[in-house]
């Protein structure tokens, strides 16, 4: 695993009344739940980014009113399986076409990659 270093003000954390570890916990969490909105990940990259066991975060989703279909993780998981086997061109291709079509990408079938 990677490490990074994050130079925040120590007012965030008093705005945020959490500890520097409690706010790098929230901000994993809060990264992994929005790139799973968006769909740039699946469920299982975006529980494992957030340091959580899949059951966990789906409570978690729960609770922040994530829709269900965002966290059914056949989908997704298809999904980022048929990504990762795209060249680069291809995935540029395929980025570009679909942009800013949100969640729903295949009903679309305007795009010839």
């Amino acid at each position: 695993m990677t490490t990074l270093s994050l130079q925040i003000p120590e007012t965030v954390f008093l705005m945020f009344r959490q500890t520097p570890e409690e706010f790098i916990r929230e901000m994993r969490l809060a990264a992994a739940v929005k790139w799973l909105e968006l769909g740039r990940i699946s469920h299982d990259r975006a529980a494992e980014i957030s340091g959580m066991s899949r059951t966990e975060f789906a409570e978690i989703l729960i609770r922040f009113g994530v829709s269900r279909s965002l966290y059914s993780s056949d989908t997704s998981d298809r999904l980022e399986g048929l990504l990762s086997d795209l060249s680069d061109d291809d995935f540029k291709d395929f980025s570009e076409c679909f942009k800013d079509r949100g969640h729903d990408w295949f009903s679309e079938r305007t795009c010839e990659i």
